[in-house]
This record gives C-alpha cells, structure tokens and sequence, in this order.
C-alpha cells in the first residue's frame, strides 16, 4: 500500500482550494520520521511513500528522506508545485524517485493568479519551465514517470487542460483530475470554490475527450498517447495520509482531519485497522499502474 506522506504543511504558494490543512502540531525532526518510515515498513503492508505537503521541497530534510525510503526498498515518489526544483535537486534526488507529480489546474496565467497557485508576489511556475524541469529529469532518470494532479473547481471548470498538455508535448504517464474537496474548520473555508456533479463531468469529458481517451474501468481512462487519466471525484477515504505533525488521520468522520495514532510512537498496522479506509475506492485508484 501507499502512503501519503505530509512532511510540512508550509507552502511557496496560497492555493485557494487546498485541503492539506492539518491541526497545529510540533513538526516531527528528519529522524523521528525515518522512524515513522521504519513503523510503516515493519507493518508489512506498505511498499510505496509519497511525499507530499503543503509544498515538501520546503521541508530540509526531505532530500534524506527520500533516500531512505527508498533503501527500504520501496517505491518513492513526491507531488509539488514544481517551482523549487533546480538543477542541483534533479541531480541530487531524480535516480531515487519512482515518480514525481505535478501540481497542474490551469496552464492559463490569470487562472493560476486567481486560484492563488503562485507566490506572494504573483510569480507562477511557467509552462516552460515546467517543460524544462520535466526534460531534466528524465534526462537523469528515463524511467522515471511524470504525474500531473489538477483539482477540478469552478475557477478552471471550464478549462481543457488536455490541449496544452499535447501542445506542450507533456510525457505525462498519469494524469489525476481531482474534483475539489470542499473543507471548512475554524480558520479555513473552500466551500464557495465547490463545483456540482455536472460541472465535474463536465470538464472529465471534455479533457478526456481531447485526448481521445477510453474509459477502461470506474475511474480510469487511457489514450494512445500512453497517459492514464484518473477521474477522481471523491477522495474522503482513499487515501492513508500521515499528516505533518507524524499522526495517521482520518478524513471521514467531519470536515476536517481527525488523528488516529501517532506513528512516531503507536504501532502503525493497529491505526490502519482503526481507519475507515474506503478499500474499494483504494483500489480502484490504484488498479493499474
């Protein structure tokens, strides 16, 4: 199984719609979650670590982490904004990754602004240089596999992404489309963002029909260019998530997280008996490769 790892819930970027909002918490050292990734592999359950945030490139250690995962011998990958990456971080981490995603929702400059997928001071990630930083990698690693995660709200509802992911001659393997996850607690509220069941298909069909892709199971569609496409659109329940303060948590008892075990201390294989993991929904995600 996989595990979603949140290193940091700090972000480059102010995404209006983003739900990796976690309790406060004392942020776990570089070595309490190598022991955390010790807990998870003695399970005998996970063989695959995402590490995901707010934005992990921000976390220091998670250039350590990376390699440790994968000396665990397990399948490492890392979803991001993208804007961080160098040079020198391709070529210190790109042979150890599995896959590296991408945080996509809009190739469209005033969409980006308006979602808030862009810095304090209004710089994006150029569709260019995304280009660039993909050539990079794949140049290090060619077997590595590109994913892009686009969450699907009513500021780019519209929009057919697929277009300039052919334009672009993106080598994109997986491609999510992610209906946006409303989620309010006390300091955070995304329900005004919300998009309804027709608007969601909507813009699954009109995407995947861009890219002459068949659907080939509930939420799977493939296209002869070689990318998957995953319509996803519910979320609550398919995922094990480690939030950035080392706890399992829970997304289906409310609207927020709710904190299982810590994994730092608690036995990691008793938390994911306690979780309402949707398995159905699971593998269905992650039927194919």
């Amino acid at each position: 199984m996989k595990v979603n790892v949140h290193v940091t819930e700090k972000c480059n970027f102010h995404c209006r719609q983003c739900y990796a909002k976690f309790e406060e918490h004392l942020v776990p050292t570089t070595e309490e979650w190598m022991r955390i990734i010790d807990n998870c592999h003695a399970s005998g359950i996970v063989n695959a670590y995402n590490f995901a945030g707010g934005e992990p490139l921000l976390y220091k250690g998670l250039n350590k982490l990376i390699k440790y995962a994968y000396s665990k011998g397990a399948a490492v990958s890392i979803i991001t904004n993208g804007y961080l990456i160098n040079d020198a971080w391709i070529e210190e981490n790109a042979m150890y990754l599995d896959t590296i995603g991408f945080s996509v929702d809009s190739f469209q400059r005033d969409t980006l602004k308006d979602i808030g997928r862009c810095t304090c001071s209004g710089k994006i990630l150029e569709v260019e240089r995304l280009v660039d930083i993909i050539r990079k990698l794949k140049a290090v690693n060619p077997k590595l596999r590109i994913k892009i995660n686009s969450v699907v709200s009513s500021l780019n509802k519209n929009e057919d992404l697929a277009s300039d992911i052919i334009g672009y001659d993106l080598p994109v393997s997986r491609w999510k489309l992610l209906r946006m996850c409303p989620f309010k607690n006390d300091e955070f509220d995304n329900y005004d963002l919300a998009v309804s069941d027709m608007e969601y298909q909507e813009f699954v069909n009109r995407n995947t029909s861009t890219l002459n892709a068949v659907k080939s199971s509930e939420m799977i569609y493939t296209c002869d260019r070689g990318t998957e496409i995953v319509a996803e659109d519910r979320i609550n329940g398919g995922y094990i998530m480690i939030d950035a303060g080392g706890y399992l948590v829970d997304d289906t008892l409310n609207t927020n997280y709710t904190r299982i075990i810590d994994c730092r201390t608690e036995d990691f294989l008793t938390g994911i008996e306690r979780l309402n993991l949707d398995k159905e929904l699971y593998e269905a995600r992650y039927s194919k490769k």
